[in-house]
């Protein structure tokens, strides 16, 4: 370990690393109490002390917490800590149980173990995060999660001191809010669903690691699912079933109807009842007018009620919902969609098309949750995410995104990310909607995964590769930017995980390819391979290839995506990391041999790695003629096995002008996959 640096992520605000280490006992580990003691801190110790006797870590921690914390955590609580690593033992000291919790998460990833046992280096830390909200979306109304694998993900949250998780728990293609007031919206809609005393256990299990549950229901867009069971809650009654098939969809509840908002009043009660965090998300994005503009009640209705457009009647939606949550004693939510000038400013926004819709809603008194850059669904390699700053200005952000269209990692998306800037830009605000008196505050940043192309099997792999970054981007000092530290922070958190929760990627990864028929021999000869190539970016696999370029366009297309709800998800695309762990390798060696082409370790070390790529070509045939899945990446091993001819070229610095023609073909995708190692190499063979 570098005498100044810490393997903790997210990096504590204020450290200081002292010389030597604290070495784990013999015994078992000792956890003691000195300051309030609460049945959870009971359990949170007791838990610490079987993980840490789990890894051979016989230390002695004392805890001293100096005030009992309300049943269930909130916005703005006082989650500061500080710890002390001596010779003579850990300490954690903290005004709240949320502190003693972050402290804990920090000693957990302070123990390393190695053949002499384990140990944590002497350190004092004090502690404190940037921002207050710092999230994770999830996505159970797509693809269903079970409450096993929420659980596992708090773990994971609570590790890297994320603590709000905010279910999506309606959508087009579910409904699994059973509750007890409409139960038959969550069994008509699929026989996946939450009951009440599911979503109160994920609950207290949040709470016991200092995380809130927001619950979302979305409306009134967005509700395909609900009219299974209420076909009248709409403008045409029509029943209709679940959509298997992502995308925005026509249906909308009726704006216009009381018996509309006697159901949702109820509704939104009964998810109060469940979910005592103060917060409530509507949704409200992506509102499809069509049923709005045709019917002709609703016409009359906006007609009476002065509303000019649908924007208006959206927006007098809105408001009769936030007097509904505000009424149970809550705060309401929604997507930015919802920032109209007239709705309450007790509303919170969360922003997820950029800054502009960002600084629109603080502009007009909203306090915002900021999304952008942190959808990991998107598939974007780490320091992408970590580049998004909250707070950053309407400059900063455009200036990430402009290197993002630059990024030759995204070449293969660069017109579609053109296209979301030119959306953003579009929906700028005018300087007089930037700040005033009114203006509201960034509470802080959630990152959204949705589950178009995630299910349990490959939830853990799209989450944890990436998520501590962002984790580390909402509670470190706006300071702490270096990239090359963040990574080195996240692998080190990567390998904590198995220790300290049931997450491991690896092991999922493994399991995955096993279940596809692969051997140990076959998965040994296919590494090199699947090691050098990556799923494409953005929203490339979710729409096709003829909707993605009608998306871009800005076209309308009736293309078929690729994917729907029963789409199995089990092929290299869902396990593959989002991130070429030999093009990073790469990156290196190239930037090394650029500086001494003759350098003789750098050229070894290349060297063998293209004949690994020449080695996987050779046994790639005999591998997909047993596993017929395999096939899809046959294209791809000519395509490496090419690469290295070119690779080898370039080393000794005799690259054709052919060479460099042949590189830029082989960057365009094959179907659904990148060969990520191009881009490393592209800068060698244009230097030679």
């Amino acid at each position: 370990m570098s005498s100044n640096r810490l393997t903790v992520q997210p990096e504590p605000s204020h450290f200081t690393l002292r010389r030597g280490h604290l070495r784990a006992g013999a015994g078992v580990p000792a956890v003691a109490q000195v300051g309030v003691r609460t049945p959870r801190l009971d359990r949170a110790t007791a838990l610490l002390r079987d993980q840490l006797e789990r890894v051979g870590g016989g230390f002695e921690v004392t805890i001293d917490c100096r005030a009992v914390s309300p049943p269930y955590p909130a916005l703005d609580d006082d989650e500061s800590y500080r710890l002390e690593v001596g010779s003579d033992g850990i300490s954690i000291d903290a005004n709240t149980e949320w502190g003693v919790l972050r402290g804990l998460a920090t000693l957990r990833l302070l123990v390393r173990v190695d053949r002499s046992g384990a140990r944590a280096p002497c350190v004092s830390i004090d502690d404190a995060p940037r921002f207050s909200w710092r999230g994770l979306m999830l996505d159970p109304a797509r693809r269903f999660q079970s409450v096993a694998a929420i659980e596992r993900t708090l773990d994971g949250m609570a590790l890297v001191k994320l603590n709000v998780l905010h279910l999506h728990l309606s959508d087009d293609q579910g409904f699994r809010f059973e509750g007890s007031t409409f139960p038959e919206l969550a069994r008509a809609a699929s026989s996946e669903f939450y009951s009440s005393a599911d979503l109160e256990r994920i609950v207290a299990y949040a709470a016991d690691r200092g995380i809130r549950v927001v619950p979302e229901i979305d409306m009134p867009g967005h509700c395909t699912s609900w009219l299974a069971a209420h076909p009248e809650w709409t403008s045409d009654g029509e029943q209709r079933a679940p959509s298997t098939r992502f995308g925005v969809h026509r249906a909308c509840l009726d704006p216009s109807r009381d018996l509309v908002y006697e159901a949702i009043s109820r509704l939104l009660a009964d998810v109060a009842r469940v979910f005592p965090d103060r917060f409530i998300h509507v949704g409200g994005d992506e509102v499809d007018p069509t049923w709005w503009t045709q019917n002709d009640e609703i016409r009359r209705y906006m007609a009476a009620h002065s509303l000019d457009d649908v924007e208006a009647l959206h927006a007098h939606f809105n408001a009769r919902m936030q007097r509904m949550v505000k009424d149970l004693g809550r705060r309401m939510i929604g997507w930015d969609e919802i920032a109209h000038a007239d709705l309450p400013k007790d509303t919170v926004v969360q922003s997820w098309r950029g800054a502009a819709a960002r600084d629109r809603a603080i502009g007009r008194g909203f306090d915002c949750i900021f999304s952008s850059g942190y959808y990991v669904d998107l598939f974007y390699p780490a320091d992408i995410h970590y580049g998004f700053d909250p707070q950053a200005s309407d400059d900063e952000l455009t200036g990430v995104e402009a290197r993002m269209r630059s990024d030759p990692r995204l070449a293969h998306v660069r017109d579609g990310l053109g296209w979301a800037t030119e959306f953003n830009a579009a929906a700028r605000v005018p300087d007089t909607e930037r700040a005033g008196a009114g203006s509201g505050r960034v509470l802080g940043g959630e990152a959204c995964l949705w589950s178009e192309l995630v299910d349990e099997r490959c939830l853990d792999l799209r989450l944890w590769e990436r998520l501590p970054a962002i984790a580390e981007r909402l509670w470190s000092k706006v300071t702490c930017i270096d990239v090359s530290a963040m990574r080195w922070r996240l692998a080190a958190t990567v390998a904590a995980l198995p220790h300290f929760t049931d997450i491991d990627v690896d092991a999922q990864r493994t399991a995955a390819l096993v279940g596809m028929g692969l051997t140990p021999v076959d998965r040994r000869h296919l590494a090199p391979l699947l090691d050098a190539v990556e799923c494409v970016k953005w929203y490339a696999r979710l729409l096709g290839e003829r909707a993605l370029r009608a998306r871009v366009t800005g076209a309308t297309t009736t293309a078929e995506r690729p994917y729907r709800t029963d789409t199995a998800l089990d092929r290299f695309a869902d396990f593959l990391p989002v991130e070429s762990p030999t093009a990073a390798k790469l990156d290196v060696l190239v930037d090394r041999l650029l500086r001494d082409p003759q350098h003789g370790a750098t050229r070894r070390a290349i060297a063998g790695i293209t004949r690994r790529w020449r080695q996987q070509h050779q046994r790639f045939n005999a591998v997909a003629t047993r596993v017929g899945s395999v096939a899809e990446l046959s294209a791809l091993s000519a395509m490496l096995g090419e690469l290295a001819d070119i690779t080898d070229r370039a080393v000794e610095r005799c690259s054709t002008e052919d060479d460099a023609k042949r590189l830029s073909e082989l960057a365009i995708p094959s179907g659904e996959y990148v060969l990520a190692v191009v881009h490393p190499l592209h800068r060698l063979v244009t230097a030679t």
